[in-house]
């Protein structure tokens, strides 16, 4: 499933979906419902397709207490999001998943990555959903106080991903060189799926106009920058992966 979606080969993601949605685990049951999700919230999906097929899944995450949530579960939870409409709703629960995400850091350093990796989805969701900027300042605020001096490379990437897909909604101008770089760099590494989420994003920024633009017209920057630079960044790996 994941390869597929790196891979940009959405379509595959829906018969995926069919052939293990009602398996007799249910665990394999939401693997699958998270498939079809991947497939249901690209493109054009939204409008052809319902989630009647996530039934059982949006149910268990509604009624089951995030205080008591696996990592299979906060896996779910990116996926899940993208089934809420309410903004209120969506801000408590991304809240709730973030003190649960930090329980388990002391684990191991890849789940800091998975919870990295979870504010980029969901400042996508925030942009794509037109949620308000009150709402992207806070998250971006507290992503950057978590992740900026971390000692792992491959959360720095994700850092900087977070911070460029946001700065490409509010400051498309002034950041597509930056982007440009960005994407030149990872082409020499392993982050297949940032790359190309990035690349799609920067190509649609290019043609909309988002509702973060001022009356003017003008893009609104309220994201700061972090403070390595894509060089500095690149230097960590080569020394973290000899």
């Amino acid at each position: 499933m994941n390869d597929l979606y790196n891979e940009r080969n959405i379509s595959a993601l829906l018969p995926l979906s069919e052939k293990y949605r009602h398996d007799r685990s249910r665990n394999i049951r939401f693997v699958a419902m998270r498939a079809y999700l991947l497939f249901y919230g690209t493109g054009n999906n939204q409008n052809l397709y319902s989630l009647e097929p996530l039934t059982e899944l949006i149910t268990f995450m509604r009624e089951t207490d995030v205080d008591g949530w696996t990592l299979f579960e906060l896996q779910l939870a990116d996926n899940y999001f993208m089934t809420i409409e309410n903004e209120n709703e969506f801000a408590k629960l991304f809240w709730a998943v973030d003190r649960q995400y930090l329980k388990f850091h002391a684990l191991d350093s890849k789940i800091i990555t998975q919870h990295a990796t979870h504010y980029f989805n969901t400042v996508q969701n925030i942009l794509l959903r037109h949620f308000s900027k009150t709402l992207l300042e806070q998250v971006m605020k507290h992503c950057q106080e978590l992740f900026q001096n971390d000692s792992n490379a491959e959360v720095q990437i994700t850092l900087k991903a977070t911070l460029l897909y946001a700065n490409l909604y509010t400051d498309y101008p002034n950041t597509q060189s930056e982007a440009y770089e960005f994407y030149r760099a990872l082409q020499t590494i392993n982050y297949p799926n940032i790359r190309s989420l990035l690349l799609v994003h920067q190509t649609q920024m290019n043609n909309i106009k988002h509702p973060f633009y001022d009356n003017h017209g003008q893009l609104t920057n309220f994201v700061n920058r972090p403070s390595k630079t894509v060089s500095e960044i690149l230097a960590q790996i080569k020394t973290e992966r000899p």
